[in-house]
Parts: structure tokens; sequence; C-alpha cells
């Protein structure tokens, strides 16, 4: 599982960078990480996990006044934003609009109740994520087998090794109830 988790950070880590030459990344390892257990479903002996991974990384182009710095707009330069980023980058943009990033416009406040909402609503879930994320990619496993050992204790006990019983030792109270020591009765 820490495997997986590291595995998919990298992907998203590899796939964000910039479309110059020699492109740069836009963020280095997460911050923390999230995995959710949306659902186990166990069939006989198999388990099905489905997971939600999420991660927060620190975009390395936003300057302190959430302005990204890669955004032709803002550097008055060629278009070096990467293609997941799509619409980011420029504070005056509204959202469906080219240059308009979740990230900046939660940090500018809004001209309406709804975009005040919206944002509120942002940055409420983004800090339950970023609070509630792992520090590492093990304490996320932990979080994820701890899940599914809940899980299955209550809904597939089956799936635990039964502990055979051991045998009862010569000075151990005797399995009939006699109150005589096993070596004396049925030992």
């Amino acid at each position: 599982m820490v495997k997986g988790i590291r595995t998919r950070g990298r992907r998203i880590v590899e796939a964000y960078v910039t479309n110059e030459t020699p492109p740069r990344p836009l963020f280095e390892s997460p911050d923390r990480y999230n995995v959710i257990v949306r659902g186990i479903d166990v069939n006989g002996s198999a388990v099905t996990l489905n997971l939600l991974a999420m991660f927060a990384f620190r975009c390395g182009f936003l300057s302190e006044g959430k302005s990204c710095s890669i955004h032709p707009s803002l550097s008055g330069g060629k278009e070096i934003r990467p293609p997941h980023c799509g619409y980011t980058g420029s504070p005056n943009a509204r959202p469906d609009e080219k240059g308009y990033c979740r990230v900046i416009h939660a940090g500018i406040p809004g001209d309406g109740p709804a975009v005040d909402n919206a944002v509120k609503a942002e940055r409420a879930a983004s800090l339950m994520h970023l609070s509630n994320g792992a520090a590492s990619p093990e304490e996320a496993a932990d979080r994820v087998i701890d899940a599914l050992r809940e899980h299955c204790s209550m809904h597939a006990p089956h799936l635990f090794p039964q502990q055979k019983p051991s045998a009862p030792g010569r000075n151990d109270p005797c399995h009939c109830g006699s109150g005589k020591k096993f070596k004396k009765c049925h030992g």
C-alpha cells in the first residue's frame, strides 16, 4: 500500500510540469497524504477496497499573494503553464474563464455572497483535508489498514486466523470443572 501511495504521488509530481524546455515541476513531494476508504467489499476471502487518494501539494509557482508566477498575463511572457493547470493564474479571472484558479480565487475577497460562500466552502474543505491528512505514506497506509481491520472484525471475522485452543497444562484446572488439577483428573 505504501508503494502505491508513493507511486501515485510521484505520478502527480511528474505530470504537473511546465511546458518549457527543460520542464520544471510545479510540486515537490506532498505535504500531506489523504487516503480515504470509500468502501470495502468482502466476497469470501477476497477483499476489494475503494480508496480515494488526495495529496496536499504546495505549488512552487504561487507567490505569497497567491498569484501564479508562470501565467503569461502576470509575467508578460510565454505560456509555460502545464496542461494540467488548465485555467490557473489570473487573480481577475472568474470561474470558467481562462486564467481562473481556485487557489488564487480563494485568496481574493469575492464580489457577492455566492462567491464568498464558495470561497469559504473551498477553504474549509482544503483545511479539513490538510489537517486530517497523514504526514507520511506509511501513516496514511496504517490508517487504511486500521479501517480495514475494524470493518472486517465486524463484517468478516472469518478473515482473521482462528487460534486453536492450547492444550491444558499439567497444573491447569481441569476442563471438566471438577476443580482438580488437570494431571489429577483427566490428565
